[in-house]
């Protein structure tokens, strides 16, 4: 076989890779963001971005996988919350549901507008949250204020903003690829 040809099927990437890498770096963005202990807004909105991002460009089974890790990093890590990051742990199950519906809400959506999936979602994710924070773990389980206020309209904003700069994001990359 020829250099060129060796050259040529050495750097081909199938489109299968491609998903596997891309649910790689999106599993590992999930795992690290909740480390740097940024605040609840700004590790929502980045998480949201990643899932958001994988959901529009791997697919909705990746973007549900990487999702169900950084709810778990961060309790692990304990930086979002401080003192009062232990009490998240009854709400960890709910919150990679949460990251799942989020995706399932904007593939759903996204038939009509991409932006209408990320509308979907947000709020779909806030509205589970915050049902199951003050009806279902809350009463069973003393959660701090801190965290029930976690689980409400934060949850929204940084769902919204994390799916529009994600949308932002692979349109601006979709419209570079056509004019390159």
């Amino acid at each position: 076989m020829s250099q060129e040809k060796v050259a040529a099927r050495s750097t081909f990437v199938t489109p299968a890779a491609l998903r596997v890498y891309g649910a790689m770096l999106a599993i590992t963005g999930c795992l690290l963001i909740p480390m740097f202990g940024f605040s609840q807004n700004v590790t929502g909105t980045l998480v949201n971005f990643i899932l958001f991002t994988t959901a529009m460009t791997v697919g909705i089974e990746s973007a549900c996988i990487a999702g169900s890790f950084s709810a778990t990093s961060a309790l692990v890590k304990g930086v979002l919350f401080g003192p009062f990051t232990a009490a998240l742990a009854p709400m960890i199950p709910f919150i990679i549901a949460g990251n799942a519906i989020m995706v399932v809400g904007y593939a759903i959506g996204k038939k009509i507008h991409p932006l209408v999936g990320i509308a979907a979602g947000a709020l779909i994710k806030f509205a589970f949250l915050y049902l199951t924070s003050t009806e279902v773990v809350a009463k069973h389980v003393k959660l701090p204020a801190a965290i029930l206020s976690a689980m409400s309209w934060p949850q929204l904003l940084t769902a919204c903003v994390g799916g529009l700069l994600a949308y932002l994001a692979v349109t601006g990359v979709k419209a570079a690829r056509k004019s390159a």
